[in-house]
């Protein structure tokens, strides 16, 4: 199997780009609400929201007949159309993604591999990627990625190719933020401050 055809792989994602950016938009959002989440390590994060992901895409994404859900290790794959594999990930700017280098990832990444060890036949496979901002404060895009190995052979944005033509549910969503957290930082009160100015005089 080479690497997928771009136009085939938009064909076959087009009717579910709502569906894909949403559940990475979603998320995102959780994570915002998350009020530890400034105590948390970045590796704790991505771990978070991928999971977040899972939680939303298993029972959204097979409302569709043409996609069902495959359990993965440690993700969900999502096969739609019985062509096209899908799964979600972190990626850099580029939407490459960073996998532990199980067999069954080592599969995923190299398009002459078959899929094997996931039970699936020799099919055409992409990465949708989250991408950060600079800040990582929020998602700057949504990409869908085919890997030739450790390289990205092509990319294409969803998120912004929805904003091109102003579709308002592919934006970044602004989650109600939570309360800072308690410093523990008391300033005196002004009558106590003027009490012990007009003391010491």
């Amino acid at each position: 199997m080479a690497i997928p055809d771009q136009s085939r792989v938009q064909e076959l994602l087009s009717p579910h780009n709502d569906a894909v950016v949403g559940i990475a938009q979603s998320a995102w959002a959780r994570w915002e609400r998350n009020p530890e989440r400034a105590q948390l390590y970045r590796r704790v994060r991505a771990c978070l929201v991928h999971n977040y992901m899972m939680l939303d895409a298993i029972p959204n994404l097979p409302a569709d007949e043409r996609i069902k859900h495959v359990e993965g290790q440690e993700t969900a794959l999502f096969l739609i159309s019985d062509e096209l594999v899908i799964r979600f990930k972190k990626g850099n700017e580029k939407g490459l993604t960073s996998n532990i280098g199980t067999q069954a990832v080592l599969e995923y990444n190299d398009p002459e591999e078959s899929l094997s060890l996931l039970g699936l036949p020799d099919l055409i496979r992409v990465d949708i990627a989250y991408v950060l901002n600079d800040l990582q404060t929020k998602i700057q895009d949504v990409l869908v990625v085919a890997r030739d190995n450790e390289r990205v052979a092509w990319s294409y944005s969803i998120m912004q190719r929805a904003a091109d033509v102003g579709d308002p549910t592919y934006l970044p969503i602004d989650p109600q933020q939570p309360p800072p957290a308690d410093t523990g930082l008391r300033l005196p009160e002004i009558n106590e401050e003027k009490k012990r100015i007009d003391g010491a005089q």
